[in-house]
């Protein structure tokens, strides 16, 4: 193998190298414009398709359906507004008891 010095071997080594700083410089400036087409994207769907406010309206909405505006049941003016806890904790059910003979499978 001869010497890495040659002139010819030196030059095919700089054309390398700038090659290599050429495609470095255009994944930066794609990258950079990608980002920036996909903010551009997204502020145009956003003033296009607009949505919904989040903010409550000062009056309540008037529903037609029978659902009473407290959320209890209908018809039912004992029932608390809003969510109440259980009077008790949950309980784990208990586990079936195993026969105490032998488990045959498929016999008679």
């Amino acid at each position: 193998m001869p010497p890495p010095d040659r002139p010819s071997e030196r030059d095919a080594a700089r054309r390398r190298d700038a090659a290599l700083r050429r495609v470095s410089h255009v994944n930066r400036w794609l990258v950079g414009g990608s980002i920036a087409l996909t903010v551009i994207l997204a502020e145009v769907a956003a003033h296009a398709f607009p949505g919904r406010t989040t903010a409550t309206a000062a009056t309540p909405a008037q529903s037609s359906g029978p659902a009473s505006s407290d959320g209890g049941v209908p018809g039912d003016s004992s029932a608390p507004s809003g969510l109440q806890p259980p009077s008790e904790a949950p309980t784990t059910a208990q586990a079936p008891t195993a026969p105490s003979g032998p488990v045959l499978s498929g016999g008679s």
